[in-house]
């Protein structure tokens, strides 16, 4: 939609010299005869705007200038005693009002969390006047017209994100203004209160800073969902993080708030490698938001445990606190993926938040809250390096029952398994492709979304490609009718509930604890791509990046006759068939008649679909469709270890 008219939206908000004594422009702004502005514009000489100023500073440094005694007369004060408290800017120029990027320039602005005054200049940068935000809220809210003949009206979701950022937006213009106030209330340099005065004021103060945190939390949200918030990955110390975790948690919160657990907070370090590939800010916002959600469900917060688990790095928010109703982030409204919160949701919007980045990040979030372990809430992202993969392994259970997941919990303890929570099938489903954990546990009667009758619950566990399942039942009785099973795929293993405690940990170690090869160093691999179609490479730029971590070489070849030849001269270990669709008879035909070629495993990026004619002309084929779904640093070990597979078998 085209932005409204420049005069439509423009504010005729008094600027004001350096200058200018304070008298003068409480006199001015007393004679406008309407509520006076939230702030005044400052400019110099040449009437370019230097800043802002809230109305609430000037009157307590006019407040605190009063002269002590009688007698005695004070210089006025002028605005340039008051540089100090003088706020940025955001400029518009008038000229370029209208145009693509400015419109996409606000739209980005009306997005953000922080505060800051629109002004227009002119195009020799002498101040205007200023944006009113509000006004631009409709515009700003709307999505940009499709350039198609038919235009379909928006969707309900779009209407309501815009009414959420007009609303935030009107609501912190005048919480900045109390803000600043209550703040100056309590400094004694404007006046004494009573101890019930500085009470009541300090829990003004408390309330507009959890709601303005609350608006911050919805338009971080609404900037996720419309798509324009993005994440900055780069590599991020975690020991400096975690050091200053405490300090710039409770430097936002509200005064009582802090400081009794703090002294018992722990940081356990499990890992030697002391850095991630994350996003900074969202990463320490996760961790906020774990602080603040334990907090305010009454739970302790203990310490936070890094570790891996896995292939993962873990990051582990924990208190001895059990929540008796931890409410939708911990159960299945929110671990169910849910695209947007529910309205009794709002207060674990942070949680949500947390789960949200680190998917972004590559990872993901899983919580639990029992009444024997207390709780716990992790952030999962991909570990740099998977040296220490063998050290611990993922679990995933699938289960909304709070005395499962507390059992199954308590036999994991002092184990070398690490166990992530899904609490609906939705969850399960999105976990498992994410996560691939090495055994996943489903408690079919604590799922509310799970299929019914044996044959349906196969069904799922073959579509999600859960190749090592273990199925948990509450007692012998309740066995599912036996269901066939395809050739070639695995029955489910059972186990009860009953026995749990004695048969969980054997079980795992028998599925879980194979003897992993180890993965190979300096590889040699050939990427050919089957298409005779110049088209983008299949294969994550990324990946390339991640092999040259382990000394591989990836030789990209053009045809046959030049992977021939390249096989010849730099004795590959594979080929990689780069395309993400499956290749032809035709084609493994030709590679069938290029004995250096045919001798090779050919990895291919997709499921197979001519595998019985591979065989037929003594190819080898290796699906490894994982390098396109997992993280870059799981997909180069997955793609690795299913050669290493294939070495050792050969």
């Amino acid at each position: 939609m085209a932005l409204p008219p420049l005069d439509c939206v423009l504010s005729p908000v008094p600027a004001y010299g350096l200058t200018t004594p304070l008298e003068r422009i409480a006199l001015a702004l007393g004679q406008l005869g309407a509520v006076p502005p939230s702030h005044i514009v400052v400019v110099d000489g040449e009437q370019h705007p230097l800043g802002a100023i809230a109305l609430g500073r000037l009157w307590a440094a006019s407040q605190a200038a009063l002269p002590p005694g009688e007698g005695i007369e004070a210089s006025p004060l002028r605005l340039a005693d008051c540089q100090a408290w003088l706020e940025p800017v955001v400029a518009v120029v008038d000229r370029e009002w209208g145009d693509c990027p400015t419109s996409a320039r606000l739209r980005a602005m009306a997005l953000e969390p922080t505060f800051a005054l629109w002004v227009c200049t002119s195009a020799d940068g002498c101040y205007r006047g200023v944006l009113n935000p509000l006004k631009l809220m409709a515009w700003l809210g709307a999505p940009e017209p499709l350039d198609t003949g038919n235009i379909a009206a928006p969707p309900l979701e779009l209407g309501q994100q815009a009414w959420v950022l007009e609303l935030s937006h009107a609501l912190k213009t005048p919480m900045t203004t109390l803000l600043g106030l209550s703040t100056l209330l309590l400094d004694s340099r404007v006046g004494s209160l009573s101890d019930r005065q500085f009470r009541y004021v300090s829990l003004m103060r408390q309330a507009i800073r959890k709601l303005t945190g609350l608006i911050n939390l919805l338009l971080d949200w609404m900037r996720l969902e419309s798509g324009q918030l993005s994440l900055n990955l780069e590599r991020v110390d975690l020991k400096p993080m975690a050091d200053e975790l405490l300090s710039s948690f409770l430097s936002v919160q509200p005064e009582g708030g802090a400081a009794a657990w703090a002294e018992e907070f722990t940081v356990d370090w499990a890992i030697a490698e002391g850095w991630v590939q994350a996003d900074p800010l969202r990463l320490r916002q996760s961790l906020h938001y774990g602080l603040g959600y334990l907090l305010a469900h009454g739970a302790t917060p203990g310490g936070l445990a890094i570790e891996p688990w896995g292939p993962w790095l873990s990051l582990t928010l924990w208190s001895s606190t059990f929540i008796v109703d931890p409410g939708p982030p911990l159960e299945p409204s929110i671990l169910g993926f849910e695209t947007q919160p529910a309205p009794q949701a709002l207060e674990g919007l942070g949680i949500a938040l947390a789960r949200r980045f680190s998917q972004l990040q590559g990872g993901e979030f899983s919580g639990l809250s029992v009444p024997t372990w207390g709780s716990r809430m992790t952030l999962l992202l991909p570990q740099p390096s998977p040296a220490h993969e063998g050290e611990t392994v993922l679990v995933l259970l699938a289960s909304a029952s709070m005395a499962v997941v507390d059992q199954v919990y308590g036999s994991l303890r002092g184990s070398p398994y690490r166990l992530a929570v899904a609490a609906c099938g939705q969850a399960l489903a999105a976990m498992q492709a994410r996560l691939a954990p090495r055994c996943t546990l489903i408690h079919w009667e604590g799922l509310a979304d799970a299929p019914v009758d044996g044959a349906a619950q196969m069904a799922f566990v073959q579509r999600l490609e859960i190749s090592k399942a273990v199925v948990l039942q509450s007692s012998p009785g309740n066995d599912a009718e036996l269901v066939e099973v395809k050739p070639g795929a695995t029955p489910l293993k059972t186990l009860y509930l009953e026995t749990l405690t004695q048969g969980l940990r054997t079980t795992l170690d028998q599925i879980c604890l194979a003897p992993l090869l180890p993965l190979p160093d300096g590889l040699t691999m050939l990427l050919l791509r089957p298409s005779a179609v110049a088209e983008p490479s299949t294969l994550p730029p990324l990946v390339h990046t991640w092999l040259q971590r382990y000394h591989c070489r990836l030789l990209q070849v053009d045809d046959l006759q030049q992977a021939s030849l390249l096989s010849r001269v730099w004795r590959p270990q594979a080929v990689i068939l780069d395309g993400a669709e499956a290749v032809s008879i035709a084609y493994l035909q030709d590679v069938a008649h290029q004995p250096d070629l045919a001798k090779l495993p050919l990895i291919t990026l997709v499921p197979p679909a001519n595998e019985d004619a591979a065989v037929a002309l003594g190819l080898t084929l290796i699906p490894c469709p994982e390098v396109l779904t997992q993280p870059p640093a799981l997909a180069v070990v997955s793609l690795m270890r299913a050669i290493a597979l294939h070495l050792a078998e050969s």
